[in-house]
């Protein structure tokens, strides 16, 4: 199989080059590749997709969209003599997402007279059979509907529906427009007033807009634009190719990457394909936090995995990840969308009310942007009833570094004015020797304490262990060894 693809015959050669072209695939030189880098997964997948398009295109054909042509064609140019349904189950397996959590679906339609009734038809079907697969549901994933021609209106917003059976019902009972292609009002709609607060639309989870037209708009640049403003906005683009459709405006359109943007929906049976590729993607999407709000996310008994995109936090502030009776491992970057155990700029772990706190001190990019996975999963029960906890959720947002020590105190506080007489002389000056608030190292710490000058938080019997010693100068003097255990966990 490999050794077919590596000399680059002409079958495949163009796709040789574009390897060597992407720095996406770090210039890859195929003809350069031996076995043993194929145990490199990146490198072993692209070596059955050449062998793939090779064998298709040695024979004439072209891949099917729907699962049984793909398993006909893999029995006998992929794995000779297999039965076909050894893929079918396969496939069946790897497409049954169990993708559940907030989404915010918006479907844009092209009723324009460009596209055929019958298309309209197909289109329409195709929308009703993404809106059942999904988890509609007022807490879940709700679904609205933008229609255009050469004006656009809002079939139905968010909040209209919350049930798969009557959402599909009112999608296929739009009718037909026919006139012009104003695309780009249609997308300017589903930004101002489908995905708008007040008509259902929810901050800080998935946004997507399903996008079904032949491509053919009255100003394409007006409608990149359009585009390009709500992807700004949070939503990721699918663009859906019907009809006679027009590739380039697809692409100007759909989001990055385009080849799992842009789909074509040549006939009904290609559904279950597109819809797979949607719902995985979907799945996947990262979730816009604007900077002032804080969002909620539940952790589900097999846990969770999310990424989040909000604005770097400025110099004062940081992202904070708190937890209720679970552990969130949160992966940080500021240039890669995907972060994650294998790729991060910085990795925190946020524990049972014990806080993550994400961008204090420096970055590796001056993007603006953060990117941040997050890998909930629950406590298991025998450590929530030891915490007395069942709330299973988590926050993300912004917050206010914490003030220096130094600041607990006013300036005009005197150390020698508030320090407290030790009963007993022989007190060991080791920290961690004895439990006593009135020990030598902390008999300026007790003194303020005692006097109200700390909160109760602060008192030093809290922090006997892993105590951290460090000099906190006040006004002109310094408070020799003030012990603050709460220090340690700070950045």
């Amino acid at each position: 199989m490999f050794k077919a693809t590596q000399t680059c015959p002409s079958y495949i050669s163009t796709e040789c080059s574009l390897l060597r072209a992407s720095s996406q695939f770090q210039n890859l030189e195929w003809t350069k590749v031996t076995w043993s880098d194929l145990r490199k997964p990146l490198y072993s997948g692209v070596a059955s997709a050449l062998y793939m398009l090779l064998q298709l295109r040695k024979t004439s054909q072209q891949m099917p969209g729907e699962v049984e042509g793909q398993a006909s064609i893999w029995s006998t140019l992929y794995r000779p003599g297999s039965s076909s349904l050894l893929f079918s189950q396969g496939a069946s397996n790897a497409t049954d997402l169990k993708c559940r959590g907030k989404m915010d679906v918006a479907f844009v339609m092209d009723s324009s007279g460009s596209v055929s009734r019958e298309d309209f038809t197909l289109t329409l079907q195709f929308a009703a059979a993404v809106s059942q697969a999904l988890p509609v549901g007022v807490d879940e994933a709700r679904v609205g509907m933008v229609v255009f021609s050469s004006t656009a209106r809002v079939e139905m917003y968010l909040k209209d529906h919350s049930s798969s059976a009557a959402l599909a019902k009112a999608i296929l009972a739009t009718q037909y427009m026919g006139s012009g292609t104003s695309t780009f009002q249609a997308l300017n709609l589903t930004r101002t007033q489908l995905f708008a607060s007040a008509n259902g639309a929810r901050s800080g989870v998935r946004r997507v807009t399903i996008l079904l037209t032949d491509g053919m708009s009255s100003s394409m640049t007006n409608t990149a634009n359009s585009a390009r403003l709500l992807k700004e906005e949070g939503s990721i683009i699918y663009a859906v190719g019907i009809g006679g459709y027009y590739l380039p405006e697809l692409q100007a359109v759909a989001s990055q990457p385009v080849c799992s943007h842009v789909f074509t929906l040549d006939k009904f049976s290609y559904i279950t394909a597109i819809l797979t590729e949607i719902q995985k993607s979907t799945c996947e999407a990262t979730i816009v936090i604007p900077p002032d709000e804080e969002v909620e996310g539940k952790i589900p008994e097999e846990g969770s995995d999310d990424t989040i995109e909000t604005e770097e936090p400025g110099q004062d502030e940081h992202v904070e990840v708190d937890v209720d009776c679970g552990e969130v491992d949160a992966y940080v970057s500021y240039k890669n969308s995907n972060p994650g155990p294998a790729l991060y700029d910085e990795f925190k772990k946020a524990v049972h009310r014990q806080p993550a706190r994400l961008g204090i001190g420096s970055r590796s990019s001056g993007s603006g942007r953060m990117y941040v996975r997050l890998i909930a999963r629950r406590l298991s029960r025998q450590e929530a009833a030891e915490k007395n906890c069942d709330g299973y959720n988590y926050t993300v947002g912004s917050k206010p570094n914490p003030q220096p020590i130094t600041n607990i105190l006013p300036s005009s506080v005197h150390s020698t004015n508030y320090t407290s007489t030790n009963d007993d002389p022989t007190a060991n000056d080791d920290p961690t020797a004895n439990d006593d608030p009135t020990s030598n190292d902390d008999q300026t710490t007790h003194g303020l304490w005692s006097a109200g000058l700390l909160p109760e938080s602060l008192h030093p019997r809290k922090y006997r262990s892993s105590t951290v010693l460090l000099p906190l100068h006040v006004g002109h003097q310094q408070l020799s060894r003030f012990s603050l255990n709460f220090l340690a966990s700070l950045p």
